[in-house]
């Protein structure tokens, strides 16, 4: 059914989270923001449509509680759980968002290190993440 497998990277958070599907050469597949509370439907859904091999996991905020969420459905899909740094990770999905959703009008006048976004952004730091566990082991 499957041929080519695949990282899910995630970005946990106390309320809410992002996830990203990666290919082994970075490429984007799939990302969302969801709540946290959703993670059993989203994960299941992900992996109907995908075949993951590694979940990555952010290691801070709500690391340990995700994790105990997804061991069970790891187990039963025969996918790893690997945990990778998440230092600095917020501000370089920050710039990533900005890089993909520039700012226009009078906010590209405003340095990006000062404006929001204007949606969440937890999406582009699990990419980040995905892309660290790659970086490291390609």
């Amino acid at each position: 059914m499957f041929n080519m497998a695949y990282i899910l990277a995630l970005d946990p958070g106390s309320d809410k989270f992002g996830w990203a599907v990666l290919s082994r050469e970075k490429e984007v597949l799939d990302k969302g923001v969801a709540r946290s509370d959703d993670l059993t439907d989203i994960f299941t859904d992900i992996m109907e449509s995908f075949y993951v091999e590694i979940i990555v996991l952010g290691d801070r905020t709500s690391s340990s509680t995700f994790e105990e969420k997804l061991i069970p459905y790891s187990r039963k899909n025969n996918c790893s759980i690997i945990k990778v740094d998440e230092h600095f990770s917020t501000l370089e999905g920050r710039r990533r968002y900005f890089e993909e959703n520039p700012p226009w009008g009078l906010k590209r006048l405003i340095p990006q290190t000062l404006l929001n976004p204007s949606e969440p952004f937890d999406d582009y730091v699990a990419v980040i993440l995905g892309e660290r566990y790659l970086n490291r082991n390609s």
